[in-house]
């Protein structure tokens, strides 16, 4: 399944239990925060078990958590017409910096 944002933007995919989002360190991450967010319409869908993966495609590290680990440590902030949005800490993820081998696989194509 994609999720798609109101602008009609890909906000990440879900499949096999994992939902997968790429991301601009430059674009995206909130800097105030020092975190990556997902929108919160997104991420109350998600179950408890559910696989976060966040790809920076401009450092080359995949982000991991679960749903549940997301939304305990999230702080929820209000970005106009984006909607309500969920951050996370940099620190509160798992790391894997991603192999070309990592990025050639289905998911991430």
């Amino acid at each position: 399944m994609i999720y798609k944002s109101k602008q009609g933007r890909t906000i990440g995919k879900f499949s096999g239990g994992t939902f997968k989002k790429e991301v601009s360190r430059k674009k995206h991450l909130m800097r105030k925060l020092n975190s990556w967010g997902i929108q919160e319409e997104v991420l109350k869908e998600l179950p408890d078990e559910t696989r976060i993966e966040i790809f920076d495609k401009d450092e080359r590290i995949i982000y991991k958590t679960t749903a549940k680990e997301f939304r305990e440590g999230c702080t929820y902030l209000q970005f106009g017409d984006f909607g309500l949005q969920a951050f996370l800490p940099l620190e509160k993820f798992r790391t894997e910096k991603a192999t070309s081998r990592v990025l050639m696989s289905p998911q991430w194509v």
